[in-house]
């Protein structure tokens, strides 16, 4: 089984009860808290979303944006550092509160799309083995559709006013 990040969107609420209860946690890890919508499989896209944002020079910002997206901004629950007693979690378990998920949107706001694309297809992103190791499409075909599932995710999580979680299973 490969392993990949995964992240839930969840109410304020939730995302406390995620740092106080080992069993609400871990309902929340094994997919069976939220519906399925509120979870993203982000597959192995990560290391390339952040190597491709690099590439692109991408503005500060964004970078920024992405690192909180994706590594988050505290642990969830101090408690269960480095996946002690939790089954199948290979990283923290971090999270971002729901004013960090608004401020991830504004930077993804400007994001530059065809920066992204054309460093993508340049020689310096071809000869990179880490970009398309195990891939079953074009590089930039695969990390487009995770950016904008990313996207998608946040953007829906800014509207409901929810926070997210983030861990590696």
């Amino acid at each position: 089984m490969a392993v990949t990040q995964n992240l839930a969107r969840l109410p304020l609420a939730q995302l406390e009860k995620c740092g106080s209860s080992k069993e609400y946690l871990e309902k929340l890890i094994n997919f069976s808290l939220l519906p399925s919508e509120d979870y993203l499989d982000l597959d192995w896209a990560p290391n390339g979303l952040e190597i491709y944002c690099e590439g692109s020079k991408q503005l500060p910002q964004v970078k920024l944006g992405l690192f909180m997206a994706l590594h988050g901004a505290s642990l969830v629950n101090p408690t269960y550092r480095n996946h002690i007693d939790l089954y199948s979690v290979y990283s923290d378990i971090t999270m971002i509160s729901p004013n960090q998920v608004q401020e991830v949107n504004t930077y993804f706001d400007r994001f530059d799309r065809e920066a992204f694309v054309k460093w993508g297809i340049s020689s310096e992103a071809q000869e990179r083995k880490d970009l398309t190791q195990g891939l079953d499409c074009e590089p930039n075909e695969y990390y487009l559709r995770y950016m904008d599932k990313l996207f998608e995710f946040y953007q829906i999580a800014g509207q409901k006013k929810y926070g997210a979680i983030m861990w590696w299973d």
